[in-house]
């Protein structure tokens, strides 16, 4: 006999409990359950909700989160947490607290994903959350996402993505396309580089942004990065990209050039939207 765990609240409900193991029971969930323990779910189990599951403790679906999910999550970590979603698509994904999530999984969020605190790290290479093409992305309190990031859609879309402690997203403007995905990650700066044209020194900046889009025909206007003032950032500091094929950076310019509340944004005055960004004088 297959059994069913079954919330279809329509009020704003919530129910507690604690340490939650869920051997093959499906859950289905309209309501606002709250948990306070770590929730497991085994391979058996089949959950979906269209409402939001709430905790401060890791959650872990080793089954299935159905695709035809539009709630989500609000995870309040206030340490280091877990958290394996265990579906491809869901409706959101809010983060609050100064603790990390340690997130298992590849899932694309169809409402939006908000960071208020915190990192976002990707547990294995391959883990990948999607912000698709009407997702709003919101984020605060120097929370960022560590390692790669993707959006879909089109216009100008924010990749919150960080490194090393340290908020460095990166703006793409005016994305354009029949159905673009754009993908970044920030890493370490390559070494051995040498300046190329319109270029006057490379200032040993210590991080680059790569991005990669879906498809060839994909294109954008500018590409604005940010990054705190604590970096090297001279009067004449440009945004600069990788030369196809080669160890050296050109120059794209400066069309705009921002500094305030100890960060500093460069706009690029040429286009682009694929390539390894980096900033040089």
């Amino acid at each position: 006999m297959k059994y069913f765990l079954v919330l279809c609240l329509f009020t704003t409900t919530v129910v507690s409990a604690q340490f939650i193991t869920n051997n093959g029971i499906a859950v289905v969930n309209s309501a606002s359950v709250s948990t306070n323990g770590d929730w497991v779910n085994d391979a058996t189990a089949t959950v979906r909700t269209d409402g939001v599951i709430i905790t401060s403790d890791s959650w872990t679906n080793n089954g299935t989160l159905a695709v035809t999910s539009t709630g989500g999550f609000i995870l309040n970590y206030p340490t280091n947490r877990t958290f394996r979603p265990g579906g491809n698509a869901f409706g959101f994904l809010v983060k609050t607290g100064a603790g990390n999530l340690t997130y298992t999984g590849s899932s694309e969020l169809k409402d939006r994903l908000v960071l208020r605190g915190g990192v976002i790290q990707m547990a294995n290479a391959g883990d990948l959350i999607t912000a698709g093409a009407s997702a709003k992305v919101t984020v605060s309190g120097g929370a960022y996402v560590n390692e790669r990031f993707s959006r879909k859609g089109t216009g100008t879309l924010l990749f919150p993505d960080g490194k090393d402690g340290r908020y460095l997203p990166i703006s793409i403007l005016n994305i354009t396309g029949a159905a673009p995905a754009t993908t970044v990650r920030v890493q370490d700066a390559p070494t051995g580089f040498t300046a190329g044209a319109g270029v006057n020194a490379l200032i040993n900046f210590p991080y680059a942004w790569s991005v990669v889009k879906a498809s060839p025909v994909d294109s954008a206007s500018f590409v604005e990065v940010d990054f705190p003032d604590a970096l090297p950032s001279p009067t004449d500091v440009v945004l600069t990209r990788k030369v196809a094929g080669q160890n050296r950076f050109e120059g794209m310019g400066a069309r705009q050039i921002t500094r305030s509340g100890g960060r500093v944004k460069i706009r690029s005055y040429s286009r682009g939207l694929q390539g390894l960004f980096s900033v040089a004088r």
